[in-house]
């Protein structure tokens, strides 16, 4: 009998052990319900043990036709392919990118068949539900900006959406930015649906007093005569100024008491204005 007819017969009894074993267990399940007997339960076990050792047999028969040349032969096969199979498997572990967090990705560039060098940037991968957002604050205004005061973000690529924070972290050094001295404050924001996307400019209002029902002009329309803030008003076509208190203000516009809601104030422009100078005016 050569090694082809003995690994025949081998595969075969398998398959014959493994149907004696399915009927045996069955069995031994039925007779639990004593819907067996232990007759045909020790018939079936017996058919199993033959099936075993039918294949011990066969197994002892088909060591003894393998000389040791073959032997080492199929181990030095062996040894190669388990070299081949290292090999392959460490390519598949270089192929495969982990990142070191779990997150949302943000910003992915590649393309495939790209080539990698250590450390290239992949991707951008942050958790998102929550944003940390920089805010430069003017330095006039920092005065009045303190941690919990609430935060209303826009973005001009969303419009009409809006996403809502807090001040987290207020600056403790004042910075040049271009002609500005201003204090970089830390806003965390909420973004639920993760659409505010991390590297965005954004627009920040960030409310530190609140006033109901207050009038409010442009910053710009407000000079300064003697120390005395003022504004020139419009009377007919006349400039008249008229002293005012300031009060709360955001980045644009500015809380006025002594003016009235019909008040019409002149804005910055290229012609010095003064008090009593007839001018034509133009609305905006």
């Amino acid at each position: 009998m050569d090694l082809t007819t003995i690994t025949g017969d081998l595969e075969r009894e398998k398959l014959e052990l493994a149907v004696a074993q399915k009927e045996y267990d069955s069995l031994v399940r039925l007779q639990a319900k004593q819907a067996a007997t232990a007759y045909e339960v020790a018939q079936a076990k017996d058919k199993v043990d033959r099936a075993q050792q039918q294949i011990r047999s066969l197994e002892q028969r088909r060591g003894a036709l393998v000389v040791p040349q073959d032997r080492s032969s199929a181990e030095a096969r062996l040894r190669d392919a388990e070299s081949a199979v290292a090999l392959a498997e460490d390519r598949v572990r270089k192929s495969v990118i982990r990142s070191p967090l779990a997150g949302t990705i943000y910003e992915f560039d590649l393309k495939p068949g790209a080539y990698l060098d250590a450390g290239d940037l992949v991707a951008s991968i942050g958790q998102l539900a929550k944003v940390r957002v920089k805010v430069f604050v003017d330095e006039p205004d920092l005065g009045r900006v303190t941690r919990g005061k609430p935060v209303v973000i826009t973005w001009d690529a969303i419009p009409g959406r809006q996403w809502k924070g807090v001040v987290d972290r207020t600056p403790t050094q004042i910075v040049a930015l271009g002609t500005r001295q201003v204090g970089e404050v830390y806003c965390v924001i909420d973004n639920p649906d993760r659409d505010l996307l991390p590297g965005t400019n954004v627009n920040v209002d960030i409310t530190a007093e609140e006033s109901a029902g207050a009038l409010t002009i442009p910053k710009e329309a407000v000079r300064r005569e003697l120390g005395q803030a003022g504004v020139f008003a419009l009377v007919g076509n006349t400039l008249a100024w008229k002293k005012i208190t300031l009060g709360i203000s955001n980045t644009t516009r500015t809380q006025v008491d002594g003016l009235t809601e019909s008040d019409a104030v002149a804005l910055p422009s290229e012609k010095p204005l003064k008090d009593g100078m007839i001018v034509t005016p133009r609305f905006q």
